[in-house]
């Protein structure tokens, strides 16, 4: 009976040593990189409420995740992106509004957002070696609206707007899933949806500010790290 229960024992050890093996790390970095689409008002292209004329941009981002046990942990997040001025959209709306009087051109730069985030993280084991997880987070976010400079071959310079920074509460929630390719590295597909809200110093009206709602995802893929 004895010599029964030291097998069973031994057994139990080696299967919980086994299992303590596989364990992931307690800590991750990831480096992730890919497309930003931006949503609602930010991507509107009409004069009307907050429109923002952004189209299509891209995103770099560097995730460290620190686990307080299997399932979850905590979470902290740097990320950058670079969203495009949708200057043709733009112009169109000048030759609609002004019935296609002369011949109106727009010099414009780009949308760029850094935020720093933190937050909580819930682990789903999927596989051996495939984990999603669900990234809720929150922080501040650094935006900065491009120059504009509108022309009218007939009016001469008819807006302008000069690059403008303003810092503002940030939002994100994410999805990530994490493939091990090996005991230290793996390979991760991401997403994120973000939202901030800066204000913007605008010298041309009532108020001299105006707040301008940032909405996107970010899509993309990237490189895990088990530290």
């Amino acid at each position: 009976m004895k010599k029964a229960a030291l097998v069973i024992l031994t057994i139990i050890l080696t299967i919980s040593q086994g299992y303590a093996q596989k364990e992931h790390k307690k800590s991750i970095l990831g480096i992730n990189g890919g497309v930003t689409i931006p949503f609602d008002t930010f991507d509107n292209k009409t004069f009307e409420g907050y429109s923002g004329f952004a189209g299509l941009g891209g995103n770099a981002e560097a995730d460290f995740f620190l686990y307080a046990g299997r399932y979850f942990g905590f979470s902290s997040t740097i990320g950058y992106a670079n969203v495009s001025f949708d200057a043709e959209a733009y112009i169109a709306e000048y030759d609609r509004v002004m019935n296609n009087y002369g011949e109106t051109s727009a010099e414009t730069g780009n949308y760029q957002v850094l935020k720093g985030m933190l937050g909580i993280v819930f682990k789903i084991p999927a596989s051996d070696k495939t984990d999603v997880l669900l990234i809720f987070q929150l922080g501040c976010a650094m935006s900065v609206h491009p120059d504009i400079t509108v022309s009218n071959s007939e009016l001469g310079v008819i807006n302008s707007f000069e690059k403008n920074i303003a810092w503002s509460p940030a939002s994100s929630a994410g999805l990530k899933i994490n493939y091990r390719v090996s005991e230290k590295y793996g390979i991760s597909l991401n997403y994120n949806i973000n939202y901030t809200k800066p204000g913007f110093d605008d010298n041309t009206g009532v108020e001299g500010i105006f707040f301008m709602p940032v909405r996107y995802h970010n899509i993309g893929a990237g490189i895990v790290i088990n530290l």
